[in-house]
């Protein structure tokens, strides 16, 4: 399945339509959200209501589905929102970030006054120096680069560590088949709190919802710095049909990795590039040559390929681009044929100067 969306180029005078690939977005393009779109339709009346004020009934159908209680979740404007609020809470803490990672801890952060301290390509956690650091906070999966630190580390982290509240943010959870951490285990241990979303793994970026998990302490704090009503009402009704069709959005994750792999095996036999594979069907492509924003220029100008580089709020470096494969051998072709032709480039541009 393809992304839908229509571009329009000028080509010469004429403008033509054209089809866009987009393998920098992490969303599962693959959602069938007819029904739910439908749904929407039927119920576009509620634009004309005011949300609820804290999202409540959202709040409680989403406690059910995570096994806690109504007291240790709270609804937020996706897990940015929940990110942010919960820096907030803890203003002028000192946090721990583990690069690359989620580029929205620094801005979350940034903001409440903490003081950020950075440990970059970590693999172990057991062998993380958390002396003075109030606060962990963990991508798992990760992006850029779909690292996965197992349940069981993440688990011996906040036994071994009490004094260290350790924020995970699960958003694309539903991307991996490793056993990861669960909404309930904040039940044994209080140090944790646990970010979800609803955007990447359903396709619905536009409608902005997430939540924390925490013990009833914390969320009651959260609630104290909380932005009433600040889900809209077609959002909370999206979430609830959701939740009441789970069905409808599940994600054939096991092809999508198998997919993805071959996608990344291609391009390492066929371009001057390496693949740093996580646990995921997103991964880092680092090129041997040529620069990425240059390389995502011409994908775009020339192929209607979108990739993510640095300039798209990524923690990337600069010859690196984060790719996100499809479930569907046309487009997966189409990058690999578009990298091919931007590397023979440099081929041939080897070959004219040892003409010269």
């Amino acid at each position: 399945m393809f992304t839908g969306n229509m571009h329009k180029k000028e080509k010469g005078q004429a403008e033509v339509s054209r089809e866009v690939y987009d393998f920098g977005s992490i969303s599962w393009k693959g959602a069938d959200l007819t029904g739910l779109k439908e749904h929407l339709l039927t119920n576009i009346d509620l634009i004309e209501e005011y949300p609820e004020r804290e999202a409540e009934s959202i709040g409680r159908l989403l406690s059910r589905r995570l096994e806690v209680k109504e007291d240790q979740v709270i609804v937020t404007d996706g897990a940015t929102g929940a990110l942010h609020l919960i820096a907030s809470v803890s203003r002028g803490a000192t946090s721990l970030i583990l690069p690359p990672t989620n580029q929205e801890f620094r801005h979350a952060l940034s903001r409440a006054g903490h003081t950020i301290k950075e440990e970059r390509g970590v693999k172990d956690l057991s062998k993380l120096d958390l002396e003075g650091i109030d606060y962990l906070w963990i991508c798992n999966p990760n992006t850029p680069d779909g690292r996965l630190f197992s349940r069981r580390s993440i688990l011996t982290l906040l036994r071994e560590h009490p004094e260290v509240t350790v924020v995970v943010d699960l958003s694309m959870a539903n991307y991996v088949v490793e056993d990861n951490i669960k909404a309930s285990d904040i039940k044994k241990y209080p140090n944790l709190i646990v970010v979800g979303s609803f955007s990447r793994a359903f396709n619905i970026p536009g409608l902005r919802v997430g939540y924390a998990v925490a013990v009833a302490e914390r969320i009651s704090a959260f609630h104290e710095n909380y932005t009433p009503r600040c889900v809209s009402t077609l959002a909370l009704e999206a979430t609830r049909f959701i939740l009441l069709h789970p069905a409808q959005f599940t994600i054939p994750v096991r092809k999508w990795l198998r997919d993805s792999m071959e996608l990344g095996e291609k391009l390492e036999q066929k371009c001057d590039v390496e693949v740093v594979y996580g646990a995921t069907p997103f991964f880092i492509v680092r090129m041997n040559r040529g620069n990425a924003e240059e390389l995502a220029t011409f994908l775009w100008d020339e192929y209607s390929i979108k990739v993510g580089v640095k300039s798209s709020d990524l923690d990337l470096e600069p010859n690196e681009v984060r790719i996100c494969g499809f479930v569907s051998a046309r487009p997966n072709e189409l990058l690999v044929e578009a990298m091919t032709e931007y590397f023979s480039r440099f081929a041939d541009a080897e070959i004219e100067e040892k003409e010269a």
